[in-house]
């Protein structure tokens, strides 16, 4: 049984979390990585300019992700920096 939580850590400055989540699939990005043998990214072109990191951590409980999403982090503060589940 693999008990660990994989996700992508999207940063950069106003929209870019949300560019992320709206133009790219998180599982394909993620797959790109490993297959370019890389942990880290920037996305820089005309559209969007972004920072993406793997994070990998033990076991996270999606209901805790939820509830730090929803009662921790600011929404404004989501679209520049978000964290997605690789599934």
């Amino acid at each position: 049984m693999n008990n660990k939580s994989i996700f992508l850590y999207v940063s950069g400055s106003d929209y870019s979390a949300m560019d992320f989540e709206d133009n790219f699939n998180v599982k394909e990005f993620y797959q790109q990585m490993i297959d370019e043998g890389v942990t880290e990214k920037t996305v820089d072109n005309d559209d969007y300019y972004f920072g993406v990191e793997i994070k990998e951590f033990g076991e996270v409980d999606s209901n805790f992700e939820i509830f730090i999403k929803n009662e921790i982090c600011d929404y404004d503060q989501l679209k520049a920096s978000n964290i997605f589940r690789v599934e």
